[in-house]
């Protein structure tokens, strides 16, 4: 065992007296000088990869290498599919022999790993409410999300070692998907520049543009389509948008209007609050009135447009305040570079594609932290070998077997001994609507709905439902047969003795 500590050691060549991550101990006689120093990804193949990690580990811990992932890129596949995916590393001191480096919660010490992105040879870090923001290779970055990692007893007697592993999320894959890139501070700012400079006549702050846009698709939406009763929640949304676009680059202009009080001369605002006043809805308020009127709900957050009826924008079918949005426009237009209103900047929002392909992937990295440690707080450890993550619906993941048992007696008295233990709440509206669908809907008629302002709440029974299913299933399945021809490939049916 001797002898196998001083061969790792000097697989990772470190002379001075250091922790360090490296991977998992059972794993060391097969590992290489640059696969040592990574933390290794296992994959188990059962539910019950807990015991089988725990058992392997005490037992005959040199076959945790068996389910080491070997080879760069390698697929991953989801719980759904019955895979799991294990991150695994040591902690250790390099002395001659790989001291195992014990840890002290009470201190404050934490150890943790973290799922990193890799897209054209830049990792990027999964920050809780930002998504992918390019990655700190010395630390987490700041809210970046820490999985859990727990630890794992190998061997026994005399050879008993512990290591770190925790629970790859593959099955979070769609969400890590649905989110962009977020670019460095240097690219963002060549992207606004760009972004700017592409705008024909384009303002001080593409902020602004951007808000002068929204505004002029809100007017041309109340122009160019027919009236309907959706104008008024519309309109009252037009000034809920006005409140948020305040809220994120005008601050002031919030607050003043929580005041409600007229701004001096000599106030900056004073030219926006005298254009406010001036516009007006065609139910009557000026459009300052009817920010004010809005903000009570906008700053408590339950907003609902029915309450604002009064701030239509729409007069026989033309926007009364079309000249309004025009003033509008030019007021924006018209910001001062050097004006103290706000920081006017580019939101902060994704400005790369956000979609995964098929090159990108993704690495696991474990994390110790020592608060205490005055000169190296932090320690990352070098990324595993990259992966890929399987999409739920993959073609090449192993399928689980699903028995479901339907009913044997389909009588009515045998029917009727199924609980029915689905329920399905149904609102009023909906109600109403179901009622109208009768057998003379294939005539084109729909029936009269009751008037109660009830909802329903109706039970079902999961066997009747899955026999019904399954009937419809077969169905349509020999009908379509003469076009796909896919009866062979579809059931596989022999007997059982009852």
């Amino acid at each position: 065992m001797q002898s196998q500590m001083i061969s790792a050691h000097a697989l990772i060549g470190q002379t001075q007296f250091m922790t360090q991550w490296v991977s998992p101990s059972p794993t060391w006689p097969t590992q290489t000088q640059n696969t040592m120093k990574r933390p290794s990804v296992l994959v188990f193949h059962d539910d019950a990869f807990m015991d089988t990690l725990i058992q392997t580990a005490l037992q005959k811990p040199q076959d945790l290498d068996q389910h080491r992932v070997k080879t760069a890129g390698q697929k991953l596949f989801q719980p759904v599919h019955g895979d799991f995916a294990l991150v695994a590393a040591s902690l250790v001191c390099s002395g001659v022999t790989l001291p195992e480096r014990q840890t002290h919660p009470e201190k404050g010490e934490q150890v943790a790993f973290v799922v990193r992105r890799l897209v054209s040879n830049t990792e990027y870090a999964w920050v809780k409410g930002q998504g992918w923001v390019v990655a700190d290779l010395q630390k987490p970055n700041e809210q970046e999300d820490l999985q859990g990692l727990f630890p794992v007893v190998c061997g026994t007697g005399d050879q008993q070692r512990r290591i770190w592993a925790g629970l790859v999320p593959t099955s979070s894959r769609d969400t890590f998907v649905s989110q962009a890139l977020r670019p460095a501070g240097s690219d963002l700012a060549a992207e606004t520049q760009q972004y700017a400079n592409t705008l024909e006549g384009a303002p001080k702050y593409p902020a602004t543009q951007q808000f002068k846009e929204q505004l002029q698709q809100a007017l041309l939406n109340f122009r160019e389509k027919q009236p309907s009763p959706a104008d008024l929640e519309a309109s009252a949304f037009f000034f809920f948008d006005f409140l948020d676009w305040f809220s994120r680059y005008l601050p002031s202009a919030l607050t003043l209007i929580d005041k409600g009080t007229v701004p001096a001369d000599n106030d900056k605002l004073k030219p926006l609050y005298q254009l406010l006043v001036s516009l007006k809805t065609s139910g009557g308020p000026t459009f300052w009135d009817a920010l004010k009127q809005v903000r009570v709900q906008h700053k408590a957050g339950n907003f609902d447009p029915t309450n604002h009826t009064n701030l239509n924008l729409r007069t026989n079918n033309t926007v009364s305040s079309e000249a309004s949005g025009s003033a509008l426009f030019a007021f924006f237009n018209a910001v001062p570079p050097k004006v103290d209103y706000a920081p006017l900047s580019l939101p902060d929002v994704p400005v790369r594609d956000s979609r995964l392909n098929s090159k990108d992937s993704f690495v696991v990295r474990m994390y110790y932290h020592r608060p205490y440690c005055r000169f190296r707080p932090h320690l990352l450890s070098e990324p595993s070998l990259p992966f890929t993550i399987a999409p739920y619906f993959d073609p090449d993941a192993p399928a689980r077997p699903i028995h479901i048992t339907m009913p044997s007696d389909v009588s009515i008295r045998g029917l009727r001994k199924y609980r029915r233990n689905v329920s399905i709440e149904m609102s009023s509206d909906l109600r109403k609507k179901i009622q109208q669908v009768t057998p003379k809907v294939m005539e084109g008629k729909l029936e009269q709905a009751v008037e109660f302002n009830l909802g329903l709440i109706c039970s079902f029974s999961i066997p009747i439902i899955t026999l019904v299913a399954l009937i419809l299933l077969l169905v349509f399945v020999v009908v379509l047969n003469i076009v796909f021809w896919w009866l062979p490939f579809f059931r596989l049916c022999f007997p059982i003795k009852r």
